[in-house]
C-alpha cells in the first residue's frame, strides 16, 4: 500500500519532479466527466507507489475563524488525520485567499520578481498541482491513487518548500518559527497504473449532506 511509502521516499521523488527528471507518464485534466469535478487521467504508466501530484489548496488549523466560510457545501476539502484541513475549491472564496497567501509567501521568500506575470490560475494547472482535481470512484469502480500527508520546513530537501511544484500548497495564516511552513498531502499511486482517470476515495462524512454522484467505497 502507498502508506508504506516513507517521507523520506515521497521527498525524493518529489525533488526528481521538480528537477524534470525524465518519466514515463503525465497528467492531463479530463474535461468530460459528469461529477464533482473535471477529473484527471494519467496516459502512459507508472509503477505503485508513485508520488502523482500535490492535493492544491489553502491549509488551515481547526482554529482558524475563516475556515467555517469556506467549509459550507464545499466537496474539495480535505481533512488530514492530525486536523489540518485543506480547501482545494479553484474558485470563490477559496481562490481568493489562495492568492492572497500565495502573493504574501513569494514576497515572504523574496521570490516576488522571478515571477512576473504569474497568475495563481497558471500556477494551480501545472501538471503536478492537479491532486485537488482528481474524481471519486463511480459505483462499482475501485479509487486508485491514496492521499498521503506531509509537512516541510524551510531549507529542507534543496529547498523543496519553495519549489513550483510546492506552489500550489499555501497557509492561511504565516508559519510561525520552529514550525512547518507547508503543511500539504500529495497523491500517491495504489498500484501500478496504465492510461486511466485517477480516483480518490473522498471518504465524506455519511451523515452529510452528500452530492448524489457520490457513492461510498
Amino acid at each position: 500500500m502507498a502508506s508504506e511509502l516513507s517521507r523520506e521516499d515521497i521527498l525524493q521523488q518529489l525533488c526528481q519532479l521538480r528537477d524534470g527528471e525524465a518519466k514515463t507518464w503525465n497528467l492531463q485534466i479530463k474535461h468530460d466527466t459528469a461529477g464533482a469535478r473535471d477529473g484527471v487521467n494519467l496516459h502512459g504508466s507508472c509503477d505503485s507507489h508513485t508520488v502523482l501530484a500535490v492535493y492544491s489548496g489553502v491549509t488551515f488549523q481547526q482554529d482558524d475563524k475563516m475556515l467555517p466560510l469556506v467549509l459550507n457545501g464545499n466537496s474539495y476539502v480535505l481533512a488530514r488525520r492530525d486536523g489540518v484541513i485543506i480547501d482545494g475549491r479553484p474558485h470563490g472564496l477559496s481562490l481568493q485567499l489562495f492568492e492572497t497567501a500565495f502573493r504574501r509567501d513569494l514576497a515572504r521568500t523574496h521570490r516576488a520578481n522571478a515571477y512576473p506575470g504569474l497568475t495563481v490560475e497558471d500556477v494551480l494547472s501545472r501538471e503536478q498541482a492537479l491532486g485537488n482535481m482528481v474524481n471519486h470512484p463511480p459505483a462499482g469502480a475501485a479509487p486508485n491513487v491514496v492521499v498521503v500527508p506531509l509537512d516541510l520546513w524551510e531549507g529542507e530537501a534543496g529547498e523543496l518548500s519553495e519549489s513550483e511544484i510546492l506552489d500550489c500548497s499555501v497557509s492561511f495564516q504565516p508559519p510561525t518559527a520552529g514550525a512547518p511552513c507547508k503543511q500539504t498531502a500529495v497523491l500517491v499511486s495504489r498500484t501500478a497504473l496504465c492510461d486511466e482517470e485517477l480516483l480518490l476515495d473522498y471518504k465524506l462524512r455519511p451523515q452529510g449532506p452528500l452530492e448524489s454522484w457520490y457513492k461510498p467505497c
